[in-house]
């Protein structure tokens, strides 16, 4: 944003001017921090006028279309994150997973539900039993079905078209699945086990064979595919975070990251240039894939382990859950590593993840509950991006109810 679209804004917040000595008396201020001070004077002119004066505002500001998109997208940002579902359970929450749609959010504990989020009440639509725990749940890119990791060392994909709770495809390991996801194509489908493997099956295939086998010194504990299908990720209890290339022949990993003890989730983001790691030493780490050495270029702390890892949509963002009854958001824009959202839970957070929107995050809890949180454009409805259909006075109004002004 340039300096004139700044005092354009101005013209319009007139109190911003209180400011300007500040400026002056501060020549080391960059234009990003005026920015900020703007739109912080804005927000605060913005709330104290009535809905008649924020009606007349509106459309001035509608005509120049990027200083109400910015106006409105810094208001949404202050928004805090709801709780609008829980999901009560029999016993824990090992996972939690949205569909493509935003609207069904699957669950593994003791077995596997589906919650259709539209609906009023808190009921399960459907739910598939096991023999043993699920440690892993995911949909496949057309949300029409669904996989399970169980510790009963099997993996499942059920079709959620067809009535019944029998599983379509039936994966046979030598002990506990630990972790399961689908390629962004859907073709492919990859497991991470304690059998020290992590395995790639072609859906298309009538058998139940892996087309591809990747060694491990210990427990796989998650797998991961990258946006572009090329690449396989996995965390292992043998410290290692590593990177396969599903392109090339062979099974040796193109990139392997150190940890100091067991890793357990990894995620891409959607460029798939970075991979983000959850440790046991209490630590998430994000990884740049195009950079030569394999040190981390953000680490996070926590109190605990981190049992969950999740990017959301625009790749800014970093959820993690924890053994210390949190889920944290983190804005890896931001040169700190302090998060900009915690979420308590009442107990051990073992799956976050954000729906197809990034409006929504999902968290599995020991407290025997799914929750999911939304933001401020959920809240009022809009997309991202057209931030110009919100009404001023309605997101002010919203604003104030979140800031309990």
């Amino acid at each position: 944003m340039n300096i004139s679209k700044l005092f354009l804004l101005l013209f319009f917040v007139p109190s911003f001017l209180c400011a300007a000595e500040v400026i002056e008396e501060e020549f080391s201020r960059t234009v990003p921090s005026l920015k900020s001070l703007a739109l912080a004077a804005t927000t605060k002119k913005l709330t104290q006028s009535t809905p008649e004066q924020l009606n007349k505002l509106e459309q001035p500001l509608k005509d120049n279309h990027s200083v109400y998109q910015l106006i409105i997208t810094e208001m949404l940002s202050q928004f805090q994150w709801k709780p609008i579902k829980i999901f009560h359970h029999d016993n824990l929450v090992n996972s939690v997973a949205f569909d493509p749609t935003s609207n069904l959010l699957a669950t593994g504990g003791n077995d596997a539900r589906i919650f259709d989020l539209k609906k009023a009440g808190n009921q399960p639509i459907r739910i598939f039993n096991h023999d043993h725990w699920i440690r892993s749940v995911a949909f496949d890119p057309t949300g029409n079905l669904l996989a399970t990791a169980s510790l009963d060392f099997k993996a499942r994909i059920f079709n959620l078209k067809q009535a019944g709770n029998q599983p379509i495809k039936l994966f046979h390991h030598d002990n506990w699945v630990n972790s399961v996801a689908f390629a962004p194509t859907g073709n492919l489908f990859a497991t991470g086990s304690s059998d020290t493997k992590a395995r790639i099956f072609d859906l298309r295939q009538t058998g139940n064979q892996p087309i591809q086998t990747f060694d491990h010194d210990e427990w796989v504990n998650s797998v991961a595919f990258d946006p572009t299908c090329n690449l396989l990720a996995t965390g292992c209890g043998d410290k290692k975070t590593r990177i396969f290339n599903l392109r090339q022949t062979g099974n040796q990993p193109i990139k392997v990251f150190d940890h100091h003890t067991w890793v357990g989730p990894v995620a891409f983001n959607p460029t798939s240039n970075l991979l983000a790691t959850g440790c046991y030493d209490r630590k998430a780490r994000v990884f740049n894939l195009t950079k030569n050495d394999n040190q981390p270029i953000k680490l996070f702390d926590h109190i605990n382990w981190v049992n969950s890892v999740a990017f959301d949509p625009t790749g800014n963002l970093l959820a993690t859950g924890s053994m210390d009854k949190k889920a944290q958001i983190f804005d890896l824009r931001e040169t700190g590593n302090q998060p900009i959202k915690v979420f308590d839970h009442d107990d051990k957070v073992y799956s976050v993840v954000f729906d197809p929107t990034g409006n929504l995050l999902a968290t599995g809890c020991y407290d025997k509950k799914a929750r999911v949180f939304a933001n401020g454009y959920h809240q009022l409805g809009i997309e991202r991006g057209k931030e110009d259909t919100a009404s001023l006075a309605q997101v002010v109004a919203l604003y104030k109810l979140n800031n309990k002004q």
